[in-house]
């Protein structure tokens, strides 16, 4: 799997600069993203950097409509609840085009979720609860033609749900780390993209081989 050759590549926040407000993206729409808060910036012993979110901060980039099928992926070191990658302007159904997240129904999971223009909430949910202090490559993927969504964890298969209907479009923001009326992420992201395809199996396999967080 060749990032930069990929036409289906809409969002991919490698951080390798280290400093700065800015994130630049290495996407096909040159979507760079600018922090809101203060999220901080950390370094692995491996040389990679990544951002702290404390609970206020995030990141706004210009919206990403993905009318067709899609896939939402990130390294995730999560304290609390809170959304990765996320455009949602509400808690109801109808306000979810799709997010990412990680939450405590009452056992905390990482969830991709969408809604249908008649306030139906659809989520695949992982079998993995998070353990703070832990990173975990977390992907959600959605086929437009047979409204199948998956979750994936660490490169293995974990979770499905069906979305039927029609699809949200209500007016909102991409974000990371937060959605558009807030619920902040308390933890750590790295590597965030978005792909306006369904990811296969082995792509997201290769995915977590490849950009791999000690």
């Amino acid at each position: 799997m060749t990032l930069f050759k990929d036409a289906n590549l809409k969002l991919w926040y490698p951080m390798t600069k280290g400093s700065g407000t800015t994130l630049y993206d290495y996407g096909v729409d040159a979507n760079n993203g600018t922090f809101t808060g203060d999220p901080t910036w950390e370094k692995e012993k491996t040389g990679q950097y990544y951002l702290v979110f404390d609970g206020g901060d995030g990141i706004s980039l210009t919206a990403i409509d993905l009318d067709n099928s899609f896939s939402l992926c990130c390294w995730v070191n999560a304290s609390d609840n809170g959304f990765i990658i996320a455009k949602d302007s509400g808690s109801s159904g109808g306000d979810i085009e799709y997010s990412l997240s990680v939450w405590d129904y009452g056992t905390p999971y990482f969830h991709l979720e969408m809604g249908n223009t008649v306030n139906t909430q659809f989520r695949a949910s992982s079998t993995t609860s998070p353990t703070q202090g832990t990173w975990y490559h977390v992907v959600g993927t959605f086929n437009s033609s047979t409204g199948v969504m998956n979750i994936y964890v660490n490169g293995l298969y974990e979770g499905t749900d069906t979305f039927t209907g029609t699809r949200s479009t209500k007016t909102s923001g991409t974000y990371i780390g937060r959605r558009a009326n807030g619920v902040y992420l308390i933890g750590s992201l790295q590597n965030p993209m978005i792909f306006e395809k369904e990811l296969s199996a082995n792509e997201i396999k290769d995915l977590y081989n490849k950009t791999f967080i000690e």
